[in-house]
Order: C-alpha cells, then sequence, then structure tokens
C-alpha cells in the first residue's frame, strides 16, 4: 500500500485506535512512521513529503440537552465512519428498550459537516446531559446498563 500511494500524496495517517498499544506503534515504526498527537489522541504517520498537519476543526456547541421529569435521557451521537459507532448504537438501543418507559432514546447521525455544524458535537453517548464513560471505544452493554440504573434511582 505505502508503495502504491508514496506518489499520490503526503503521507498516510493510520486508521483511529492502531496507536495505542505499543505493539502497533512497534510494527508501524518499523515501517517509518512516526507518532504524533492530535486533540489528546495518539496517531501514527508516514510522510513521503514536508507537510503541515492542520489544526482540527473546532465546532460550536449548539445541542442543548433536554431533560424530562422522571426520565433518564441518553442522547447518542453516531458515525457510521467509526468502527464502534454502529456497535455502541445497537447496544444503546437494545439496553434503552430493556429499560422502557423510564429511558427516553435520541439518535443523532453526524456523518455529514452539515450535521456537526447544526450540534457542534463530534460524536458520544451522553446520559441527563453528561457524558459518564470511563472506556474509550465501543460501549458494552453491561456498562450502559449500569449507568442507566444510576441515572433511574
Amino acid at each position: 500500500m505505502i508503495e502504491d500511494v508514496k506518489d499520490k500524496c503526503k503521507g498516510i495517517v493510520t486508521p483511529f485506535g492502531f496507536a495505542y498499544t505499543e505493539d502497533m506503534r512497534g510494527f508501524f515504526a518499523k515501517l517509518g512512521f512516526e507518532e504524533f498527537e492530535n486533540e489528546e489522541l495518539k496517531m501514527l504517520i508516514k510522510k513521503f513529503k514536508p507537510v503541515e498537519l492542520p489544526s482540527s476543526v473546532r465546532y460550536e456547541q449548539k445541542y442543548q440537552f433536554q431533560q424530562f421529569p422522571g426520565k433518564v435521557v441518553v442522547d447518542i451521537f453516531w458515525s457510521s465512519m467509526c468502527p464502534a459507532d454502529p456497535y455502541t448504537l445497537l447496544n444503546v438501543r437494545d439496553v434503552c428498550k430493556e429499560f422502557g418507559d423510564r429511558v427516553i432514546l435520541n439518535e443523532f447521525c453526524v456523518d455529514s459537516r452539515e450535521a456537526l455544524i447544526k450540534y457542534g458535537i463530534k460524536g458520544g453517548t451522553y446520559v441527563n446531559g453528561k457524558y459518564p464513560w470511563s472506556t474509550f471505544g465501543p460501549l458494552e452493554k453491561e456498562e450502559i446498563q449500569r449507568i442507566l440504573e444510576k441515572g433511574i434511582q
């Protein structure tokens, strides 16, 4: 792949998540990739030509959490471009169904630039307006259930 693209671009960035383990960093380092950090996320890049990495685009947060008395509100901002998001979306849907009318689920697809501008949120799953997750990546049903149970009590 590197040989196929090196004359067609300035560099290659590893897909989201590959730079998180020492093994993957080591593997990509052997291929000439270097580590860089953007928005507190570590990634790897292989430069073919001098390249200045652009700053991240920041959108003004316009989405406002709407509270419903006696209910737990789950707002999920998901993208089909993120490998973890569709998995998380299915798990969130399943768990919210288990809680019945005690939970309100709002789904927002942020695949388009227009959606990012409209809501100002890149992605994530929020419970009662807060981001309660301790993990990064797909959310497992058990963790979703635990957080929703806390919100219902």
